[in-house]
């Protein structure tokens, strides 16, 4: 499948397997179990062509309506009576998909908590970038958190670790991002996209890479990733939108090896901000960056241990 095309992923998986709904289909999307033409495909809304090859791996051991809460370790940063916001690590999945059947980020929080069988996390996005999430657990303050994100009135900051050094200290990209032309499955600056603004400043500059901060203004599918790529900027251990996993020669192999280590991109959401929606009060976490990110920045150098504004 497909034989028609302009069809959204989440819809045509949920119309093709009537024991999958759209929003299990989203779920089995966002937790990396759909791909397209043997590629990873992260995003439900993804128009998909006719006589492209869609494959998912449905859950096989969970019935499609259960949600099991599992016992196991979950990083909470907040919970009251309304909200709860937890840490997801680059690399664990947020909702159950084949080969994460029991230790999922929905099962982990559903664990001895009263929360909706499907909680939303709306800014996890990609399996390989750590991030906050949020479980919604009333409609008021899902209608309020979901206007904070329409309005862009949500703080988000990240870390990346690029190659080289930047050709200024800071600097503001407000680019347009749409679907890739060729490989739909990224996406690039396009004039026909949607409005995408991304704020950033080094931190510290190394030798051979620099550590930068990025703020965004919006909230666009791999936005910090494409428009760091559109200005010339390599993120390390970023394979989909850097060509080279490292540029140049004589990489120290100490620098290589931690590299290849880790999972994913050198991209961290560090710092988290919005108004609580019932109580009015603001709300600001901060999550120092994995283990083996740190190990690479003092292996670089890295001084600045405070904590990032």
């Amino acid at each position: 499948m497909p034989e028609q095309s302009g069809e959204r992923l989440d819809v045509l998986i949920a119309g093709a397997d009537p024991l999958i709904s759209r929003t299990k289909a989203k779920n089995l999307i966002v937790s990396g179990a759909v791909s397209i033409n043997k590629n990873p495909a992260e995003d439900p809304s993804l128009k998909v062509k006719a006589g492209e090859e869609v494959c998912y791996r449905s859950i096989a051991v969970v019935p499609p309506s259960v949600t099991i809460p599992v016992n196991l370790p979950v990083e909470v940063h907040f919970e009251d009576a309304h909200l709860l916001v937890v840490y997801k690590p680059a690399g664990m999945v947020t909702h159950p998909s084949a080969g994460h059947e029991s230790d999922s980020l929905s099962q982990r929080v559903m664990y001895g908590r009263q929360l909706p069988e499907n909680p939303e996390y709306p800014s996890v996005r990609a399996l390989y970038t750590g991030g906050y999430g949020y479980i919604r657990a009333f409609d008021a303050a899902k209608a309020h958190l979901t206007e904070q994100f329409s309005t862009h009135s949500v703080c988000r900051r990240y870390m990346a670790l690029i190659w080289g050094k930047p050709r200024q200290q800071r600097g503001t990209i407000d680019k347009k991002l749409g679907i890739h032309p060729i490989n739909r499955l990224k996406r690039a600056v396009s004039a026909d996209g949607k409005h995408a603004v991304t704020h950033w400043e080094t931190i510290q500059a190394f030798d051979r890479c620099t550590l930068i901060k990025c703020q965004l203004e919006t909230g666009r599918t791999h936005q910090i990733r494409v428009h760091l790529a559109s200005e010339g900027y390599q993120l390390v251990g970023d394979t989909l939108y850097t060509a080279k996993r490292q540029p140049g020669k004589n990489i120290p192999d100490t620098l290589i090896g931690l590299i290849s280590q880790y999972r994913g991109q050198f991209l961290h959401a560090y710092r988290l901000g919005f108004v609580h929606p019932v109580l009015g009060k603001s709300l600001m976490f901060y999550r120092r960056p994995p283990l083996l990110f740190e190990q690479v920045l003092r292996d670089q150098g890295y001084t600045q241990y405070q904590e990032l504004p």
